[in-house]
């Protein structure tokens, strides 16, 4: 999971499917004014809670870990309670670093250009083949699982916020003009509830796959 909480209801589209294909343009800042927020991530081993509770601890440090690595020993389940990091984390440099190297990383061939501390930075997309098919590497840092949450039950950056589900997306850019930072995604759809971790399909589906039946 990224530590990016992002709303149930988006600008232009109704609901997070409708959206799949499209590039979003969120801005940082929702208990304000804005679309997505950064979440509040205890320890490498954070269990959400199932209660109305705010969680405590973390940190900029740990905020940038996490951005960096993800939260793959975490668990948050659709009606956990997680609670958004206060401040506005995108000022500060250990964020920026960790963000900018997340999304200008070089995977699978994929080329792009470095965010920094640029007012306008971008990378140069998802790798796309000859018959303009998306087929992104599974390792590749850009492709990212994102919680979708209810802002309407927040008061404040410290107060908790629901999960509503899940949704993959593939991490376009990100950028910082002065005291506004908006992170754009390109929406993959909602990740699958079956891990592949043996058999055939392991080395190619390493990670969450959608189980299909055939007959």
């Amino acid at each position: 999971m990224f530590p990016v909480g992002v709303p149930g209801t988006l600008p232009g589209f109704t609901k997070w499917t409708d959206a799949i294909g499209h590039v979003l343009t969120l801005t940082e800042g929702q208990q304000a004014s804005g679309d997505w927020e950064w979440i509040n991530i205890p320890s490498s081993n954070y269990v959400a809670p199932s209660t109305n509770t705010t969680t405590t601890g973390g940190g900029t440090s740990q905020l940038a870990s996490e951005i960096t690595s993800g939260c793959d020993h975490c668990t948050v389940d659709v009606g956990n309670w997680i609670t958004p990091k206060s401040g506005n984390s995108g000022n500060s440099s250990q964020i920026v670093s960790a963000i900018d190297a997340r999304v200008s990383a070089t995977n699978g061939g994929l080329t792009t250009v470095s965010c920094g501390n640029q007012n306008n930075c971008s990378n140069s997309g998802p790798p796309v083949g000859a018959d303009g098919s998306f087929n992104p590497p599974a390792s590749a840092p850009q492709l990212v699982t994102l919680p979708v949450v209810d802002w309407s039950t927040g008061n404040g950056s410290s107060s908790a916020v629901q999960v509503l589900g899940f949704v993959t997306a593939w991490l376009e850019g990100y950028r910082k003009n002065g005291g506004t930072t908006t992170l754009s995604v390109l929406v993959l759809g909602d990740p699958a509830n079956t891990q592949v971790t043996s058999g055939n399909c392991a080395p190619t589906y390493p990670g969450l796959t959608q189980a299909e039946l055939v007959q």
